[in-house]
């Protein structure tokens, strides 16, 4: 119980911190990265977009996808559909704990540079040329001494199908 006050005490805080100051953090603490292998797909193969954050500091974290109090930001990623493409399962990296001050059990979390993969499948009546695939990755970084704005991040890939 003691907690979950404290927790609710500390979202209310950083809530009135994050809408003063939340374009300067994403810079800060994390770059992403996106790229599609192979590029270029015969109709009806497949390809894996990786999604790479780079924490640029030992120090941070992000929260993994599925943590362990329900006050803790998800990591997430949303592709969205193309004609001609399947979107398979989404899949997150393996959970690292750590101890904070903040926080009185381990947090689940990513560090270093994790990677989020998604395999798609071409359909085979899908028409030669480019497919654009976008969506957005939301994450949350903290470091040992607090977590910072939630960060929104827009991503695209480009296949070409031959």
């Amino acid at each position: 119980m003691i907690y979950s006050s404290r927790l609710k005490m500390f979202a209310s805080a950083f809530c009135g911190f994050a809408l003063l100051s939340a374009p300067a953090f994403a810079d800060s603490y994390a770059t992403v990265k996106t790229s599609v292998q192979p590029t270029a797909v015969k109709a009806g193969a497949n390809a894996k977009i990786s999604v790479q954050i780079k924490l640029k500091s030992s120090d941070f974290h992000i929260n993994a996808n599925k943590p362990n109090d329900e006050y803790l930001i998800p990591t997430s990623l949303t592709v969205k559909p193309a004609p001609g493409v399947k979107i398979g399962a989404i899949a997150y990296p393996k959970v690292t704990t750590v101890k904070e001050s903040y926080s009185d059990k381990p947090m689940l979390v990513y560090k270093g540079a994790p990677v989020i993969n998604v395999p798609v499948t071409i359909s085979k009546s899908a028409k030669k040329g480019k497919i654009i695939l976008t969506g957005e990755l939301k994450f949350q970084g903290c470091d040992h001494a607090s977590c910072y704005p939630p960060q929104t991040e827009p991503i695209s890939v480009t296949l070409v199908v031959k």
